[in-house]
């Protein structure tokens, strides 16, 4: 590599950084993919910490949580939550958005006019 770098007159180190890091990721941890869709498929409930222990317990491969989010985000498998069984309760204040709908934002009936007419605030 290093006789190669010297004909077209770049560094090793900018080689190297050339290349797509995600792309290498997803080269190196090659074997894990198939063991993680088979993971994925029979848990699709799983979120990342679940997969890594699941991977720790039936394969004996123990992964960074990191690694693991990035890897999965790489190959494209779907780690997401599936609704269903283990979906959380919506709070009251998701409640009675989802209730008033449209009516939930006020600022839209608004004719304004002028700056400053409306201000605007976060209730969470």
């Amino acid at each position: 590599m290093n006789q190669i770098c010297q004909l077209l007159g770049i560094s090793k180190k900018s080689y190297y950084q050339s290349q797509e890091p995600r792309e290498r990721l997803a080269e190196k941890y090659q074997a894990l993919r198939p063991v993680l869709g088979r993971l994925i498929e029979q848990h699709p409930s799983y979120g990342v910490p679940r997969l890594k222990h699941a991977l720790a317990e039936q394969e004996g491969v123990v992964v960074n949580p990191k690694l693991l989010h990035k890897l999965l985000h790489v190959w494209g498998l779907s780690w997401q939550r599936t609704a269903g069984a283990g979906q959380r309760k919506k709070t009251w204040v998701q409640r009675v958005i989802d209730a008033l709908g449209e009516r939930a934002n006020l600022v839209r009936r608004l004719q304004i006019t002028a700056c400053f007419q409306v201000a605007v605030t976060d209730m969470t």
